[in-house]
């Protein structure tokens, strides 16, 4: 079993491990689920614990850490990764027999074998309507200034257009009905 490394140990393995592949911190935030370089900065640093860190899978991954490493900055650690079977347990034999285990370059990747790659047509889900935006539908619908907030391609579209803060309220969705309206949007029927 590996030393276990406490979060300065193990901000330093990921410092040297990103430095040894040659990326910058602002790279490897870019491709990774680590939201901005002031978090990884805090990673490296021991600051922030990576070994409970929601990010550790992604940087572990995308920087290659071995099994050993990984075990050694959090041993409960479960997550697919090429080449490790995933779970926090590896026993003797299939330390003896890792070749067994590996993942071979011609397997076939759970993204082969996905629903949709065998051709199979995955209905889409439709959005949840806030009762908050229905709830605006129903008061302020009838208004001419609000005509089109009770029409489901409107409740569609304001629901999953991206934006920074969910409205609360169903004034705030009164206001992110107008705000859209007057920006211009006119959305067409969502495909079922």
């Amino acid at each position: 079993m590996p030393e276990l490394l406490d979060k300065f140990a193990a901000g330093e393995l990921l410092r040297k491990k990103r430095e040894q592949l040659g990326y910058t911190q602002e790279q490897v935030v870019a491709v990774t689920s680590v939201p901005v370089a002031a978090y990884l900065s805090e990673l490296e640093n021991g600051k922030v614990s990576l070994a409970r860190s929601k990010h550790f899978a992604s940087l572990a991954k995308f920087l290659r850490f071995t099994y050993e490493e990984i075990r050694s900055v959090n041993p409960a650690a479960v997550f697919d990764y090429p080449g490790v079977r995933s779970g926090p347990i590896q026993t003797e034999l299939e330390k003896e027999n890792a070749d067994l285990f590996a993942e071979k370059p011609d397997s076939r990747s759970s993204a082969a074998l996905s629903a949709g790659a065998l051709g199979y047509k995955i209905p889409k889900q439709r959005p949840i309507i806030p009762d908050e935006l229905k709830d605006a539908a129903d008061k302020y619908g009838d208004l001419p200034m609000f005509e089109g907030i009770r029409e489901y391609r409107w409740q569609h579209f304001m629901v999953t257009v991206p934006r920074k803060k969910t409205p609360q309220d169903a004034e705030g969705w009164l206001q992110e009905f107008t705000a859209l309206k007057n920006m211009g949007y006119d959305p067409q029927e969502p495909e079922e």
